[in-house]
């Protein structure tokens, strides 16, 4: 039986047990010490320099590295956990994240994509998303700057910027770290650590690690007759940092990893008329509904319990195959079994990059230098038809290399004038080999016998800007904060598609060699108000955009390779931060307006023979909404935390129309459309009791909740047809953990339980490009041991 929390009862019960409950920010601001009683202000350098995370003006949240491990919280799939109006969407299940910050995300899953909101890891820039996926181990903090960060992160943050800090080594410290051993669900391991190792009194090292491996999910394969989703993966990092005199300091890090996942398995859905397949045509394994609907029948070609509004029939509805899902064994009972079977979805990633970061302290401010080189050999392999034949099976694989330098000088710390100015130069380069092998599907049919497609393009990328940023006193308690950026970048794109054939003839589709450059100016003004000591008001107008490029998907035409311009956002925010009854209380908040301009959506050519969604620029989009969030220190051992957010993304102004994302509806307008992948409403609440249990050892009882309203998880462009397929409803997630451990926190013992209710729900719903629709469910209920050792 299906759980959802879709009815008025149940929806209001949570929320109003989340607001009588009271609280959030994040469990990370709950240090205390021996002599502060209250919620501590953590420092951040979201505007590249030391700052209370209460002083900063602008909608920010941090998490320290001990309370992300304590929750594990070590991927980015992860945050929306703790944070309202945050979301991450791994396609398929794994290798490209899809950030979607207040509404605003690419919802594109290309490799060669530049994302709406950037991660930086140690400061450095992540030219591809796919490299945050495993970096988030032995964290000094996690910082999330909501909102446009045009200004000191420049392109590509339209939606945001994620900083993840690693935990540095310390020359003044002892030899000392931690180790993280944890057993849990589906026989997985995961061994983490961080070891801090002095060397002289000018130099130490700190080495750092995360493993984790999993035996098979709950996926199985109804063909294969086998679980899946075994994962081994790793990731290690290595830091040295050399104090050469007072005022020069030297940090030069490597890191590596691998990552060997089996994706999740996904559920073919039923949509065509059940009266067979088209083997007659010659058409192996093609739903004679399908081909009835693209030759004349239109609509007509989808099955009835479709076009009546109730969604996908598993008795009446055929899938692509002809096929329908009961008849592969698939119904309602096991959520998690598949169709797909021979070869299963999987991921191969392997990863290095070097860094070197430089501080030099001068009267007049310090130097920073920051070098770096990355480079990814990314390789998923997809059942996108999810059925036994090789419909639509895709192989993608990529080799991204890219290297960054930035030079930055901030003024000393002034009362009355602070002062960043900076510039940067970086290069990507992305070479792609990618195939589609659709040999038992359409593809034959209406490729003149083609079995298989080839990608291969190389894309390069180079950009430099130059910054600035200021926070000059109007007041003895107003500031007035500035930042103005201008970025020139030019894109190349080399390569394009080609038809194979079973005896090994290609022949091209389409093939471009061009080149396009953009060129903007980013930043905000912004007021920062402290009214009290208890209380800080701030304002700001910001601008920021996302560069253009190109089509990184299997093109037909040369049409579809044809370069999408920049998107552009202006932003205006009001927000306050309060540390109220001598800091036990804290309440912070803000409101958004977001008017976005030339959106980058994907959307088809309603001409196209095959409807291939690229990106192109669309037409603009009103985003409004706002976030508060609680920490009550109710008594020294008692806290609670809640966070609610609120967005709303429409397509305000759009002349573009739309193929639907299920098959043979036509098109639509875009105009008034509501964007997928978010919710309206969402929350996290926790409550954490610490108490002793004898004289030696305390133990930790935490309750945490989230929920997030009903969501579109692919564009809906006809409601009265596709709600029922598309729409996820609302759901409500709880997480227990329970830990013993010493007084002098050298060992503890944790026993947890995610989505404790053992909800069940889907994570995806879409298209597959090629006139099918998949899902997929998250997995339910997991639980486990965790064990740390402290030295």
């Amino acid at each position: 039986m299906r759980i959802t929390t879709n009815n008025l009862t149940k929806t209001t019960l949570a929320i109003a047990i989340s607001i009588a409950l009271s609280t959030t920010i994040n469990a990370q601001e709950q240090q205390k010490s021996d002599d502060y009683s209250g919620i501590e202000r953590i420092n951040v350098t979201s505007q590249k320099r030391i700052q209370s995370i209460q002083e900063v003006g602008i909608a920010l949240t941090a998490f320290n590295g001990d309370s992300l491990r304590e929750q594990g919280i070590n991927n980015p799939t992860d945050i929306d956990k703790v944070m309202p109006n945050f979301s991450v969407r791994n396609v398929g299940g794994g290798g490209v994240p899809v950030v979607i910050m207040r509404g605003i995300g690419l919802q594109n899953f290309r490799i060669n994509d530049s994302p709406t909101s950037s991660f930086f890891i140690d400061e450095v820039y992540q030219t591809s998303i796919a490299s945050a996926e495993f970096s988030m181990y032995d964290l000094e903090r996690l910082e999330v700057l909501m909102g446009p960060q045009g200004g000191l992160y420049g392109r590509n943050t339209i939606g945001g910027a994620i900083q993840i800090i690693s935990s540095k080594p310390e020359i003044d410290g002892d030899f000392s770290g931690y180790i993280d051993l944890v057993s849990g669900s589906f026989e997985s391991k995961e061994l983490e650590f961080g070891v801090n190792v002095p060397i002289s009194d000018k130099s130490a090292l700190r080495i750092s690690g995360r493993v984790d491996s999993s035996g098979d999910k709950d996926y199985y394969s109804i063909p294969d007759d086998v679980h899946h989703g075994a994962s081994e993966r790793w990731g290690l990092r290595m830091q040295y940092m050399y104090q050469a005199t007072d005022d020069v300091e030297l940090l030069f890090k490597i890191h590596g990893g691998d990552d060997d996942t089996e994706l999740p398995l996904q559920r073919a859905l039923g949509l065509y008329a059940n009266i067979g397949d088209g083997t007659d045509l010659g058409a192996p394994n093609v739903s004679l509904g399908l081909l009835n609907g693209l030759f004349g029948a239109g609509s007509a070609g989808l099955c009835q319990s479709i076009l009546d509004g109730k969604g996908s029939d598993p008795t009446t509805c055929a899938t692509l195959t002809g096929v329908t899902p009961n008849d592969y064994g698939l119904n309602d009972d096991n959520i998690y079994d598949s169709a797909t079977g021979g070869r299963l979805s999987y991921l191969n990633n392997k990863w290095f990059g070097a860094s070197l970061i430089a501080n030099i302290d001068f009267d007049f401010g310090t130097l920073t230098s920051i070098s770096a080189y990355d480079s990814i050999d990314y390789f998923r392999y997809i059942d996108s038809d999810a059925t036994i034949i090789e419909f639509q099976d895709v192989e993608y694989g990529s080799d991204i290399s890219f290297y960054s330098q930035e030079f930055r000088l901030t003024s000393p710390e002034n009362d009355s004038f602070n002062w960043v100015v900076g510039a940067s130069y970086s290069h990507d380069k992305i070479i792609e080999d990618s195939t589609l092998l659709g040999g038992e599907g359409i593809l034959p049919l209406l490729f003149g016998g083609g079995t298989y497609s080839k990608q291969d393009y190389t894309q390069e990328t180079s950009a430099y800007a130059v910054y600035g940023h200021s926070e000059y006193a109007l007041a003895s308690r107003v500031n007035l904060v500035t930042e103005l950026r201008y970025t020139s970048e030019t894109k190349s794109f080399i390569g394009g598609s080609t038809v194979g054939f079973s005896n090994g003839v290609e022949a091209p589709l389409v093939y471009i060699d061009d080149e396009i450059d953009f060129s903007a100016f980013s930043g905000k003004v912004g007021l920062t108000w402290q009214l009290d000591e208890q209380m800080m008001l701030f304002s700001n107008i910001s601008r920021g955009f996302k560069t253009g490029g190109y089509f990184g998907g299997f093109a037909t035409d040369a049409d579809q390779l044809a370069p999408f311009e920049e998107e552009t956002i202006l932003a205006y925010e009001l927000g306050f931060k309060s540390d109220l009854f001598d800091n036990t209380l804290r309440v912070n908040g803000s409101v958004f307006i977001y008017d976005r301009q030339d959106v980058q959506l994907n959307a088809a050519n309603p001409d196209d023979v095959i409807k291939i969604a690229r990106l192109t620029n669309i037409g603009d989009v009103d985003t409004h909404g706002g976030e508060l969030s609680v920490i009550w220190a109710a008594t020294e051992d008692l806290t609670f935390q809640l966070g609610l957010g609120y967005t709303d993304a429409k397509i305000s102004k759009s002349d573009f129309t739309v193929n639907s994302v299920l098959p043979l509806l036509g098109s639509a307008r875009l105009e008034g459309l509501n964007l997928p992948n978010y919710s309206k409403f969402s929350s996290n609440f926790s409550a954490r009791h610490e108490h002793e249990l004898t004289d030696n050892l305390q133990g930790m009882l935490q309750l945490e909740y989230s929920y997030r309203s009903q969501q579109d998880l692919s564009l809906i462009t006809n409601p009265e047809i596709e709600t029922a397929i598309f729409q996820e409803p609302a759901v409500s997630l709880v997480n227990v953990r329970y830990r013993i451990g010493d007084a002098n926190e050298q060992w503890s013992i944790m026993a947890y339980i995610d989505n404790a209710l053992d909800e069940e729900y889907r994570l995806e719903a879409r298209g597959d490009g090629l006139f099918g629709v998949r899902e997929r469910y998250a997995l339910g209920r997991t639980a486990g041991l965790k064990l740390t050792y402290n030295w």
